[in-house]
């Protein structure tokens, strides 16, 4: 992938909460040719929209706009922006959640992934729509050749029908604002050694669950296995992990819970396939070495305000306070249309503790009258 955007045959934009699908694409594109460069627009160090579709052509192809719900809400440009990106045929939306487009982007040569449910497919798609107007830079067999010697490191369809995951996963908060560095480094446990665990730190109401919702939604092209246990009860949370089993295939019928997640916890330590698994609420150190694999193929992630903190090949994510931004507009996505001057005087107030903030939306703040 280039590292200057102004030598690159596409450059990739998407929101932040849409990061599994951009992994997709990018590598998709780098697979066909294509040279790229893929950033978040709407986080510090990100390349935001507006700036990529300022006066005159830039030198790169084109901008492939990954849009969604998220992309909607986060890389917000006003009309005149938009006619200026069709005017000079910059963009081209590739829609990866149902969502409508803007206005002067409705007719232009938009990819829809929403309806392909394989990764063969939708590569496809997205190709022969794209060299129809940018053709790539290195020669199909060149770049053939490196993606099969680089087979490895191939990047997961996020929404394929063969990904492993839990019920119990809970819905995304189309609202979630803030903590992109945590989210950073618990991405980078996904992506690093076998066996990794990250324990997620804080005060009741900090967050700690939301964050692991994000973080799963977030990692949907990482893992071929994503799963759920709700520990806050020993035999919810050996019940949850042995229905993995059940998934599976592992014979766990006729064990007692005990068992069927003892038997879980050890396929999983020798398990080829990449999974992670949140172990959501958990304050007894024996009940976690239950349900965690001592090893394997995989990421742990830990949700828990009871657990020491020297826990043994644990690596710890802190979660304090939101910031003032990232608090006022937490504030204004569940109360769309608040008085600015009542939002402040809630932060000011309850300061950046997300529960409180969340609460919010039973509160004044979008009267007026504080």
């Amino acid at each position: 992938m280039s590292t200057a955007a102004d030598d690159v045959d596409l450059f990739v934009s998407y929101a932040s909460p849409d990061r599994a699908w951009a992994t997709w694409v990018d590598h998709t594109l780098r697979e066909a040719g294509y040279t790229t460069r893929c950033e978040p627009g709407d986080v510090d160090g990100g390349t935001s929209l507006a700036s990529l579709i300022g006066a005159g052509r830039p030198r790169f192809g084109r901008v492939v706009l990954l849009w969604s719900p998220h992309a909607r809400r986060r890389l917000l440009l006003d009309g005149a922006r938009w006619n200026d990106a069709r005017s000079i045929g910059l963009v081209t939306p590739v829609v990866v959640g149902a969502c409508p487009l803007p206005d002067a982007l409705a007719g232009s040569d938009t990819i829809d992934l929403t309806d392909h449910h394989d990764g063969d497919g939708a590569a496809q798609a997205l190709i022969e729509a794209l060299t129809a107007t940018v053709p790539p830079t290195t020669p199909a067999d060149r770049a053939a050749g490196a993606a099969a010697a680089n087979q490895a490191t191939a990047a997961r369809y996020p929404a394929r029908d063969d990904l492993v995951l839990s019920p119990l996963v809970p819905a995304r908060d189309a609202s979630f604002v803030g903590r992109e560095g945590e989210l950073g480094r618990l991405a980078a446990g996904l992506d690093g050694d076998a066996g990794d665990a990250v324990l997620i730190r804080g005060l009741a109401g900090s967050g700690m669950t939301a964050l692991a919702v994000e973080h799963v939604h977030r990692s949907l092209a990482d893992a071929d296995i994503i799963w759920w246990i709700r520990a806050d009860l020993t035999e919810t949370a050996l019940g949850d992990l042995g229905e993995l089993g059940h998934q599976l295939g592992w014979h766990v019928e006729g064990r007692s819970a005990g068992d069927a997640a003892e038997l879980v916890r050890l396929r999983l330590a020798s398990l080829d396939r990449r999974w992670l698994l949140v172990i959501d609420g958990v304050d007894d150190p024996e009940l976690l070495a239950r349900l965690r694999p001592a090893s394997g193929n995989g990421q742990v992630v830990v949700t828990s305000h009871g657990l020491p903190e020297d826990l043994a090949d644990v690596a710890t994510v802190a979660l304090g306070r939101l910031s003032d931004e990232h608090a006022t507009a937490l504030v204004h996505e569940r109360l769309p249309g608040a008085d600015p001057d009542a939002v402040d005087r809630l932060v000011g107030r309850v300061g950046g503790h997300a529960l409180a903030l969340d609460r919010s939306r039973r509160g004044r703040p979008a009267t007026g009258r504080g």
